[in-house]
């Protein structure tokens, strides 16, 4: 499970880049993704099927997709808001400064 959540950080990361190299790449992946993706749902399926509530193959990769995406997304906004927070210390310390 863990590859196959690497992997779809790694095409969320190549979706945006249009060099012949990336879209081999993601082509690739996304092969790497299918085949994993359907392991992991029938490992699931046999050994755990409650937590799968019944999700076709599709929906779970969706899903596994979607928690990727929403870990990048909070990721970033705490990269945004350190960022952000960085430079109001720097503009007090500066005006601290001036005063």
């Amino acid at each position: 499970m863990d590859s196959l959540v690497s992997d779809y950080a790694k095409k969320i990361e190549l979706e945006g880049k249009s060099s012949r190299a990336s879209k081999a790449e993601l082509e690739s992946l996304e092969t790497k993704i299918l085949e994993t993706s359907t392991i992991a749902y029938n490992s699931k399926k046999e050994n755990e099927p409650l937590e799968l509530k019944g999700a076709t193959l599709e929906q779970f990769r969706l899903d596994v997709e979607a928690g990727v995406r929403a870990e990048i997304a909070k990721k970033n906004a705490a990269i945004e808001e350190a960022a952000e927070a960085k430079k109001v210390k720097a503009k007090a310390a500066r005006e601290e400064k001036a005063a």
